[in-house]
């Protein structure tokens, strides 16, 4: 065997240990998602389209609670995505939960002079709710802006339900339980 012929062996054996520790070191630390999966935790896309009417409605079940605002004789608790949960605290002893003011795709909510603000999307409410508890709303369209960047959820490491065109605009996502997943991010 010649000298050439046993250097160029042993440098073919340093380059393929080379490529088995970097195939190796990438295998472990990404994870290669199975589409296999029937059910699990994951994003779903929110469609501007699928904005509903705002509405009082009767009491819900809390899905995704966030801050909570004291305003006269009520406790709101922001529900994430759904609206605020109304509270009489009138005896706060014994606070009762009295309703749901359903807000599609609200986030946020806040209260001055008397007056409930609340986002629906782009568009800004205005809530004035009177002392007979009837609530008087105004709305202005399009205040708020739509970012594009929402072709994928706001996390990664999560499956998710990919996005379809023919739905409208993708204006948010909603973590919950998807089923046959068939992305990845």
């Amino acid at each position: 065997m010649s000298k050439n012929s046993n250097t160029f062996n042993n440098t073919v054996k340093v380059v393929f240990a080379f490529m088995l520790l970097l195939i190796s070191i990438s295998s472990c630390n990404e994870f290669i998602p199975s589409f296999d999966i029937e059910k699990t935790l994951g994003y779903s896309p929110i469609y501007e389209s699928a904005q509903t009417e705002v509405s009082m409605e009767a009491p819900l079940p809390y899905a995704n609670p966030g801050k909570i605002y004291q305003y006269s004789n009520y406790i709101l608790i922001e529900d994430i995505g759904r609206g605020f949960h109304i509270i009489d605290n009138t005896n706060s002893s014994s606070p009762i939960k009295s309703g749901f003011f359903q807000i599609p795709l609200n986030n946020d909510i806040a209260i001055s002079n008397g007056v409930v603000y609340a986002n629906s999307g782009t568009d800004l409410l205005a809530l004035d709710i009177q002392p007979d508890g009837t609530i008087e709303m105004s709305k202005l369209e399009n205040v708020f802006v739509y970012n594009e960047d929402k072709a994928y959820p706001p996390e990664s490491g999560y499956y998710f339900e990919c996005t379809d065109e023919t739905k409208g605009k993708v204006i948010g996502w909603k973590l919950e339980t998807i089923y046959n997943p068939e992305c990845y991010f």
